[in-house]
């Protein structure tokens, strides 16, 4: 599981303009030379009902601009062959499913949970970004945000106040606009609020920093088999 790390805040205090449009969030800085940044708010209702269980337990890895050869590489695994759909992944000891989306590479694991690793990440990352949706039915759940070798930020997607990693603040005004939950993340508080639709906001923001997209049918389509030697 992800280590603490320590390191200097980096606070973006930029103020943000948000306009919600057809279903979207436009960001824009108020900067005169700042170009608007558009963050797709999607619907991820379906990710609770659909699948092998993926929402109580799954590691979900998102990476920019990489082949399913390169992540196999990346993660010093092998491919050992091909499955459609994800309900035989629990089949195959020590493997991992990845597939080639638009803009990069997906991760899929079940019962293992190499996309938090911090090793795992600095390779993975090496000169690209990474985001990593950990869900767990213990209560540990994870988004974690890596880029060029280097975590930059972590924190528990149900509650984002607080946050580990190089750069814990990187993100805040884009979390602030996606509507995270910052508040207190104790249930005995009475300004204590449980967010609901944080796992579609984690995805939402794993699309942000990566530019890859999980949908629906993702869950359905082809997977390599990738045998990775970290899980034996």
């Amino acid at each position: 599981m992800i280590s603490r790390l320590a390191g200097t805040a980096v606070r973006y205090s930029r103020k943000l303009l948000v306009t919600a449009t057809l279903g979207a969030v436009h960001l824009r800085r108020s900067r005169p030379w700042s170009h608007g940044l558009m963050i797709a708010m999607n619907d991820y209702g379906w990710f609770e009902i659909t699948g092998p269980g993926l929402s109580v337990g799954s590691c979900l890895t998102f990476v920019r601009g990489r082949t399913s050869d390169e992540v196999a590489h990346a993660l010093g695994g092998s491919v050992i062959g091909r499955i459609v759909g994800l309900d035989d992944l629990d089949e195959h000891n020590f493997s991992v499913a990845v597939t080639e989306l638009t803009g990069g590479a997906l991760i899929v694991e079940q019962y293992s949970q190499l996309g938090t690793d911090e090793e795992i990440l600095e390779t993975l990352s090496q000169g690209t970004d990474v985001a990593t949706v950990y869900h767990s039915e213990h209560n540990d759940e994870l988004f974690i945000w890596a880029k060029d070798g280097d975590v930059r930020v972590s924190f528990d997607f149900r509650n984002a106040s607080w946050r580990e990693g190089s750069e814990p603040d990187a993100l805040l005004d884009v979390l602030r606009a996606m509507g995270f939950n910052l508040g207190p993340d104790d249930p005995d508080d009475p300004d204590y609020v449980f967010d609901e639709q944080a796992s579609g906001r984690a995805f939402d923001l794993a699309e942000h920093v990566t530019g890859v997209r999980l949908t629906e049918a993702v869950l359905t389509s082809s997977f390599s088999l990738v045998r990775v030697p970290a899980l034996a």
